[in-house]
């Protein structure tokens, strides 16, 4: 067996930590939700999601979706431990109003899908995506945040926010690298259609150990 030399650990420590940056995004600490979702949301708690530059995998119309990759997720308690233990089930799904960039409103699909290639899962937004897409000019590079607030009867709410369009999007070979790695272990087992959950009542990995949510407490509306 070929025992690993100093310059080939450091490379890999090396490489480890580009990947970790690649997760952190383009803005760090990531910028705070607009005013204008803010007045939509009606005094409600945010929580950031996830924060993502959009890949040609989440533009193709014919996969219609945008996938959250677990590990990147930076607050997952923005899903309930029932509503997970649900989603887990094959073809379960939430039914999910979102604030669009035009600050439309519009429903979305919300399901979890186990990657084929490990145990590692993510969060998919789909049946409606390619709507949202055309509607709001959305392109591959753009840089985006997903928030999560909850109405008075604690039913989950997403909201969309652009940071930067593709053609202002700096760092352009670290998006690269990201949409590559991201499309080397994506592969969905579970089902995205079936069943609507209904359910509504009450870290990260790698590069977001030990994160928290921007904001722990929900208020409702």
């Amino acid at each position: 067996m070929r025992i690993k030399t100093r310059r080939e650990s450091k490379k890999k420590k090396k490489k480890r930590r580009s990947m970790m940056e690649m997760d952190k995004g383009l803005y760090q600490p990531p910028p705070d939700l607009p005013e204008e979702y803010k007045k939509m949301m009606n005094g409600a708690k945010a929580e950031l999601v996830i924060q993502k530059q959009l890949f040609t995998s989440d533009m193709k119309p014919d996969q219609n979706r945008l996938s959250l990759p677990w590990q990147q997720i930076l607050c997952k308690e923005f899903l309930r431990p029932n509503e997970i233990e649900s989603l887990e089930l094959p073809k379960t799904f939430l039914k999910v109003p979102l604030i669009d960039p035009k600050l439309g409103k519009e429903v979305i699909s919300v399901s979890m899908w186990q990657m084929s290639s490990s145990e590692e899962k993510t969060v998919v937004l789909y049946s409606n995506w390619n709507y949202i897409v055309t509607k709001n000019g959305l392109v591959r590079g753009d840089l985006i945040q997903i928030w999560s607030f909850r109405n008075d009867e604690d039913r989950l709410q997403l909201a969309l926010v652009v940071l930067k369009r593709a053609g202002k999007c700096e760092n352009g070979v670290v998006a690269e690298r990201a949409e590559k790695r991201e499309n080397g272990v994506e592969g969905r087992t579970t089902a995205g259609s079936g069943s609507v959950s209904d359910v509504s009542e009450d870290s990260a990995g790698a590069s977001h150990k030990g994160r928290t949510c921007m904001s722990e407490n929900q208020i409702y509306m």
